[in-house]
């Protein structure tokens, strides 16, 4: 079950985007209103990869952090974040988590 958490636009909120042991993207910012928000932001700086994408997210103001899995190269966004993508015929995803 995807446990959701409120963000409120004067939250200063980290994020973090690594795929493969290495980081794609990071984010320390104010001005996101959800998770959804963070989630495109993040995933617009990292560009293509594909497989399974690792994405931090830390609130500080409200002191709680998440991590959680993302299917790549497709769009990324809330809505897909707990179902993988289809995996190609032949092709094998390495996880470093």
């Amino acid at each position: 079950m995807l446990v959701t958490r409120k963000i409120e636009k004067t939250d200063f909120i980290m994020a973090n985007l690594s795929w493969k042991g290495v980081t794609l993207a990071s984010v320390a910012n104010r001005n996101f209103t959800s998770i959804d928000d963070v989630v495109s932001f993040i995933s617009s700086l990292a560009g293509k990869c594909f497989g399974l994408a690792k994405l931090t997210i830390r609130n500080k103001t409200q002191g709680w952090a998440i991590n959680m899995g993302i299917s790549t190269p497709s769009d990324i966004s809330i809505k897909n974040i707990t179902s993988p993508s289809s995996v190609m015929k032949g092709t094998q995803l390495s996880i470093p988590f």
